[in-house]
């Protein structure tokens, strides 16, 4: 009887089919975990734009808003300021646009922020 040195074609078509199986039940969790850290990424994002408006505010006392009032400043004018550098939006993995908004509104001293992505 003579024994051969290679693999069958059945084992290798087994194989295949379990490589398929595989890859058909992770690529949809993988896909998943990718599209949420992209969400991470972007709330990571809008976190340090509201913390360069709050450095924005330090610097400009006379524009906050009295009490019931709101404010709407640009992501340019942070940029321009200083406050915050270039801001990617990762779900587009391009730059966040300069005309994105920040409206500040001030609820009896509580001051509420939102980011507005244009």
């Amino acid at each position: 009887m003579r024994q051969s040195k290679g693999f069958t074609l059945i084992e290798l078509l087994a194989v295949l089919v379990l490589l398929s199986v595989v890859a058909l039940i992770a690529f949809p969790q993988v896909e998943k975990y990718i599209s949420q850290s992209r969400k991470d990424a972007n709330q990571t994002e809008i976190s340090n734009i509201i913390a360069a408006t709050k450095n924005w505010e330090a610097d400009n006392r006379m524009k906050i808003p009295d009490n019931g009032e709101t404010y709407t400043l640009t992501l340019g004018e942070l940029i321009d300021g200083g406050y915050i550098g270039e801001v990617e939006n990762h779900e587009t993995n391009a730059k966040m646009s300069r005309s994105t908004t920040i409206t500040i509104t001030n609820n009896n001293e509580t001051y509420e922020y939102k980011v507005t992505i244009s």
